[in-house]
C-alpha cells in the first residue's frame, strides 16, 4: 500500500469516527442553581442515531424534551414548561466531556439573560 493510499485511508476512517454520535442513553442527575434557588434534576436520554429522545424530572414536575440531537460530542435540545400559567421554552446545548459527564448550559428562549451552567452526571451505566 502507498503512502498517499494509506494516508487517504486514515483520513476517511478518521472522518468516519469523528461524524459518529456519542450514546448518551441512560439518566443523568444534575444540580442547576436558577433565581436563587437550587434543583434537583434527572435527564432520562434515549438515543437513535443523532436524534435524542427523554424526559426531564425536577421537583416541578416531568416534561418530556424536544428537538433533541446529538452530533460527535455536542447536545442540543429543548425543554417546555408551563409555571404559573405562563409557557416557557428553554434551550439547552451540553458538550460530552466524558462518558459520565455532560457540560450543559440552558438558557430561556427569546431573553437576554445570561446562561445558566451545570454539570450533569451519568447515573449507573446505561
Amino acid at each position: 500500500m502507498t503512502l498517499a493510499t494509506r494516508l487517504i485511508a486514515s483520513c476517511v476512517a478518521l472522518a468516519a469516527f469523528s461524524a459518529h454520535a456519542a450514546d448518551i442513553t441512560g439518566n443523568w442527575r444534575a444540580t442547576v442553581a436558577s433565581a436563587g434557588a437550587e434543583k434537583d434534576y434527572t435527564y432520562v436520554f434515549r438515543q437513535d442515531g443523532y436524534k435524542l429522545i427523554g424526559t426531564i424530572k425536577s421537583p416541578d414536575g416531568v416534561t418530556a424534551i424536544a428537538n433533541g440531537y446529538i452530533n460527535y460530542k455536542t447536545i442540543s435540545f429543548t425543554e417546555n414548561v408551563t409555571a404559573e400559567g405562563h409557557r416557557e421554552v428553554f434551550e439547552y446545548t451540553g458538550e460530552l466531556v466524558s462518558d459520565t459527564e455532560i457540560k450543559f448550559k440552558r438558557q430561556a428562549a427569546g431573553t437576554t439573560n445570561p446562561a445558566i451552567q451545570f454539570v450533569a452526571t451519568r447515573v449507573g451505566k446505561p
